[in-house]
């Protein structure tokens, strides 16, 4: 069964996202993850309360086994964003034994109808080797020339 996410499922987004972050990132090394999910718990609540947060997902006899989580943002409007809103994908996971059955292709169409619905025309994310089929298949395409910086 898909759903929409509740604050009640805040543990599971968590935790999800964290195995997520395990697995495309296998140099991430030792991490202080009870700091992080604190954060993370903190940031969910408050997100999905205002609605800058809105998650799906799957479960499977009470299990949650896969997660699509987006945030929306605002930035300058520019000639192709006129409004400026972004939604940015942070998480799509299936748990392992769960994936190539159809899960991610479910929560991926609700997470953008959610977002089409909500009236932002563009969405971003991040995707990992294993997910980029995926979202070429709903059309995503890679752009590149971005660069970052980072302050230390």
């Amino acid at each position: 069964m898909i759903r929409m996410a509740t604050i009640n499922d805040i543990d599971s987004l968590v935790k999800l996202r964290i195995k997520l972050l395990n697995e495309a990132k296998k140099n991430i090394g030792n991490y202080n993850w009870d700091k992080y999910s604190q954060t993370l718990k903190c940031y969910y609540n408050d997100g999905l309360l205002n609605g800058d947060v809105v998650a799906f997902l799957a479960e499977e006899n009470e299990n949650i086994v896969a997660i699509s989580i987006m945030c929306f943002y605002n930035i300058c409007p520019s000639l192709f964003n006129l409004d400026g809103k972004i939604a940015l994908i942070t998480d799509m996971y299936t748990v392992p034994e769960y994936r190539n059955k159809g899960l991610g292709s479910r929560l991926l169409s609700n997470i953008m109808e959610r977002a089409k619905n909500l009236g932002y025309t563009k969405v971003t994310l991040n995707a990992t080797d294993a997910g980029r089929r995926l979202y070429e298949k709903y059309d995503f395409k890679d752009v590149t020339g971005e660069m970052s910086y980072k302050f230390i």
